[in-house]
């Protein structure tokens, strides 16, 4: 009687803990429907074929976002002057190398070798630069007085992240995406940016929030990143994940998380000092030096030696965007010359070249002349 019993208990329990677990199996893959704003100025803006731009919203036209495509976002960084960018090579690379790098138009470019182009615009709140970490990570609902542009931002973003908004958008847009390749591209800020809005959706993806592993991205191409000495305290948007920790390490994470999902994610620095910082944080655990050995350990990291003497230092940091974005659409078009790997390789073939520093030399832009030694 008494085994008949406790094999009726232990059914019971087993039933019990199999329907726990079902439903929060089944909850897991519940996506979450997110509401896109039509009246922001801000967000992820599509490229069609004749370069006219279009917000996010849950159904794109296939003229601007094709699910059977691949697909590149960009986002840009700080704007003092509150100045629009556009997807083509800067003015101050080309008054500082003239025909070595030449004009052109990446979106159009990109557009023509078949992939969606997505630019994250959010030129119109980037001007305050010692607060932009705390726009792109943590949420802040009480808006300051002062009228600046800090201020100005928080009204806008109404109790979110713009890291959090690029995430939203990507796992909106994309939730039919078909093709697995997702490369995000950010320059200096934009590099944080791309950074916070790859680890917010891999975090998504793991807490099922987002069911289409084709919304994580698989490449991330960090082109002078601008990750000051700072610190991060509060809880980051859509995940509410707290946040409690220097700004590095807060980066490293995301860097340890992305490339332990598969993410291949090169670096390649202009303002190498920025990064050499991160020691003045060091405490009894070495805070500062564990998180630049993590992010350099998860990533392909180059600095732009060669490229750095071609411009003044006013312009390295601007060189190091268009470096990237012009050695991404030549790559595209089997273009990489010396190269060992392109920013337009593919997750899996970069992968090998993870946790390894080079040092770039040659002139830059010209891809038969410019190589990379490992340091």
């Amino acid at each position: 009687m008494k085994r008949k019993f406790l094999a009726v208990v232990c059914l019971v329990l087993f039933a019990a803990v199999f329907a726990l677990s079902a439903a929060a199996c089944n909850n897991k893959r519940t996506p979450a429907v997110y509401t896109l704003d039509p009246d922001r100025d801000f967000g992820i803006y599509w490229y069609n074929d004749e370069g006219e731009r279009m917000l996010s919203e849950a159904d794109m036209p296939v003229g601007y976002y094709d699910p059977a495509k691949p697909t590149v976002v960009y986002s840009h960084g700080w704007k003092a002057d509150l100045s629009a960018e556009a997807l083509v090579t800067q003015p101050s690379t080309r008054e500082a190398l003239g025909e070595l790098c030449g004009y052109r138009d990446y979106a159009a470019e990109l557009r023509a070798a078949g992939y969606n182009v997505g630019y994250f615009d959010w030129h119109l709140y980037a001007a305050d630069l010692f607060a932009l970490q705390d726009e792109i990570w943590t949420v802040e609902t009480e808006i300051p007085e002062d009228g600046s542009n800090y201020a100005a931002a928080i009204k806008a973003l109404g109790g979110h992240t713009f890291a959090g908004e690029f995430a939203r958008e990507i796992a909106t847009v994309m939730k039919d995406a078909e093709n697995p390749s997702l490369h995000f591209v950010g320059h200096s800020f934009g590099g944080q940016m791309v950074i916070a809005a790859a680890y917010t959706l891999a975090m998504m993806y793991d807490e099922g929030l987002v069911v289409n592993p084709n919304c994580v991205p698989d490449r991330l191409s960090l082109a002078d990143p601008y990750i000051p000495v700072a610190q991060l305290e509060g809880e980051m948007d859509v995940t509410g994940k707290t946040l409690n920790a220097a700004l590095c390490t807060v980066n490293a994470d995301a860097f340890a998380l992305l490339n332990k999902k598969g993410t291949f994610i090169d670096l390649y620095g202009a303002m190498n000092f920025i990064y050499e910082q991160y020691y003045i944080l060091d405490d009894d655990i070495g805070t500062g030096a564990k998180a630049h050995e993590v992010i350099l350990d998860n990533c392909a990291y180059v600095v732009l030696s060669g490229l750095n003497k071609l411009g003044s230092a006013a312009t390295q940091h601007v060189n190091a965007r268009d470096y990237v974005l012009t050695n991404l659409v030549d790559g595209v078009a089997g273009e990489k010359g010396r190269l060992p790997f392109s920013v337009a390789c593919s997750a899996e073939e970069g992968r090998q070249y993870v946790g390894v520093s080079y040092t770039q030399l040659g002139p830059g832009f010209d891809w038969e002349e410019t190589y990379y030694e490992v340091t």
